[in-house]
This record gives structure tokens, C-alpha cells and sequence, in this order.
């Protein structure tokens, strides 16, 4: 599996890295730092020509030079031309409705808020985000 996490916070990033590997989702893990940087990987630009295309990003709302909103919506474009992009969830520290409608409304199949601190607490959170790739996974061998 290739996760793609686009994550500017260094502390969620680390955690993200250690928690996914615990839970074998971490095998192919690339962390970008801002949307601008998660765009071109998504188009294959440089530096990013040879990346694999991930099976499953996790983007934070909040995200440097590009928001997250910005890169929800140039995904949905990219699944309207045609490339596969198995799941999409954004994993993020808000979670007012509002937020959660307009990521729903972009694409994103599945929102995840991310607790203030704790291991246990991000355990939890990986454990959802597991059992979300799961079922989509699952969904998309029987297709």
C-alpha cells in the first residue's frame, strides 16, 4: 500500500510515520510539507516523475502555500479525468461541521480529527484510518 500524508507539522508527521508503522500501513510512505508539493507528486511533475500513485492520501486542512481545501479539489478533478486515486482523507485538527461538509463536498471519503496530544489518542486515530482503508480496499476488489 502507498500512503501519501501531507502534513506540515513535524510532531504529527513523526507520529503519523510510527503509529502507520505499527499498524503495517506504513510501507510506502511519502510525507510532503504543503498542497503545492502534494500536487506535483499527484501530477508526476519534478521532482516527483517516477512516484507511485498512492492508494491512500491523508491531508491535513491547514497546510502551508496551498491549502488542504486546494489540494481536495485538484484530486476531484484528477478522479473526473480519469486517474486513480483509491482514497482520499483528510486527517485534521478542526472539526466543526462546516469543515467537515466542504471536505465532503471536494471529495474527500473520509474526515479524521486529530487529537491535541497523546500516543493512545493517535492510536485510536490510525486504528480508524486502518479500518477505513480496509473497507475501501475491500470495496474496490469487488469491483
Amino acid at each position: 500500500m502507498t500512503v501519501l500524508l501531507v502534513e506540515d507539522n513535524r510532531a504529527d508527521v513523526e507520529l503519523a510515520r510510527l503509529i502507520l508503522g505499527e499498524s503495517g500501513l506504513a510501507g510506502n510512505l511519502t510525507c510532503l510539507k504543503n498542497g503545492e508539493e502534494a500536487l506535483k507528486y499527484l501530477a508526476r511533475e519534478f521532482p516527483y516523475e517516477s512516484a507511485k500513485t498512492p492508494d491512500l492520501v491523508l491531508i491535513d486542512l491547514n497546510l502551508p502555500r496551498l491549502s488542504g481545501y486546494a489540494v481536495l479539489e485538484e484530486i476531484k478533478d484528477l478522479r473526473t479525468r480519469g486517474q486513480h486515486v483509491t482514497a482520499v482523507a483528510i486527517w485534521s485538527r478542526a472539526s466543526d461541521q462546516n469543515s467537515k461538509r466542504a471536505a465532503e463536498v471536494l471529495g474527500a471519503d473520509a474526515f479524521f480529527v486529530k487529537p491535541y496530544h497523546g500516543t493512545h489518542a493517535y492510536r485510536e486515530l490510525v486504528a480508524g484510518i486502518t479500518d477505513f482503508w480496509q473497507f475501501v480496499s475491500s470495496r474496490s476488489r469487488e469491483c
